[in-house]
């Protein structure tokens, strides 16, 4: 965050973009390195959990399903980059970070397995 806050924000967008382009893919890479059965309970969890409505788009989101978090990383690992008009791509992370800052906020609520500081995904 402190290259984001002290070198990118000085230079052209491209570098913004792939910035949080980069964001993306660390998560896609991280949830499609889970093993299938982690991958399973982790997402379960997210849909049961994670429901509301994000705060700059007012998206309503009814659950946090593997889909839909796909979606939101997909949008912006897929748009293209053009100098001209970069509307398309810079909404696309706009988006993505509205809904992260919305997963994250929700995350913080939910339950921890005997205050250690790890998810009870297990609980019921």
């Amino acid at each position: 965050m402190d290259y984001y806050r002290i070198v990118v924000k000085e230079l052209p967008p491209i570098y913004t973009a792939e910035y949080f382009m980069r964001l993306a893919r660390m998560l896609r890479i991280s949830f499609d390195s889970l093993p299938e059965s982690s991958s399973s309970v982790l997402f379960n969890y997210f849909q049961n959990s994670i429901a509301g409505t994000t705060s700059v788009f007012k998206t309503p989101i009814t659950a946090a399903s593997r889909s839909f978090i796909d979606s939101m990383i997909d949008n912006v690992l897929v748009s293209q980059y053009n100098h001209n008009d970069s509307t398309l791509l810079f909404d696309s992370i706009v988006r993505f970070l509205d809904f992260l800052d919305f997963f994250l906020q929700k995350l913080t609520t939910l339950n921890y397995a005997e205050n250690k500081g790890g998810w009870d995904i297990y609980a019921k």
